[in-house]
């Protein structure tokens, strides 16, 4: 399992440096960009039409992997979204850090919670272990993507009620002018109408 890449989605995949560096596994799974998320793992050139990224994470649970969470998932997305090409996330053995960046990625882009992001995880790829202080940033990340979601969702009321307002505001400006147009043209003050018949 150390040795493979782990399908993960269509566009994702997850390995360890053995995986990875075996040009045949690449070619194989036609992965065009590959992201080094080990410190102590070296840049590794490939072929021009490969990109490859280097990312330097320590596999120790003080490292804070939570500011590369959102650098890594968007690069992913924009792979999958626009440039329809597939992305491989490998650290040293893809049992933490690389499994972390992932599972930061499915919550993110696939609307999944951490724990159906970690499960999924764990049932392609059984090595998966994100480390205690990988997890404990992760759950911070979950809330935090919950608190963006739901201001999302009530900036979209918000507006949509704005939307409503403005429109029913109309409707009612035309017809309160509508009424007043008429009014104007069908009154007639009573003094007016009687006093050509009134006699001094």
């Amino acid at each position: 399992m150390i040795d493979s890449i782990t399908f993960i989605t269509p566009y994702v995949y997850v390995g360890g440096q053995t995986a990875a560096r075996a040009l045949s596994n690449i070619y194989l799974n036609g992965i065009r960009c590959i992201i080094n998320v080990a410190r102590e793992l070296p840049h590794v050139q490939y072929p021009s039409h490969i990109e490859s990224i280097k990312i330097n994470i320590d596999d120790v649970s003080t490292y804070h992997i939570e500011k590369y969470f959102d650098k890594i998932a968007d690069k992913i997305h924009q792979n999958e979204t626009i440039v329809k090409r597939k992305t491989l996330v490998h650290c040293q053995a893809g049992m933490s850090r690389s499994v972390t960046c992932v599972i930061a990625y499915l919550m993110k882009y696939k609307q999944m919670s951490l724990i159906q992001a970690y499960n999924y995880v764990k049932y392609k790829r059984q090595i998966a272990k994100p480390n205690y202080g990988f997890w404990k940033q992760l759950q911070t990340y979950e809330r935090k993507l919950i608190k963006q979601n739901n201001q999302t969702i009530t900036n979209k009321f918000q507006a949509i009620i704005y939307t409503i307002k403005t429109k029913l505001n109309k409707i009612f400006y035309v017809q309160d002018d509508h009424r007043y147009r008429i009014q104007k043209i069908v009154y007639i003050p009573a003094r007016s109408m009687f006093y050509p018949f009134i006699k001094y």
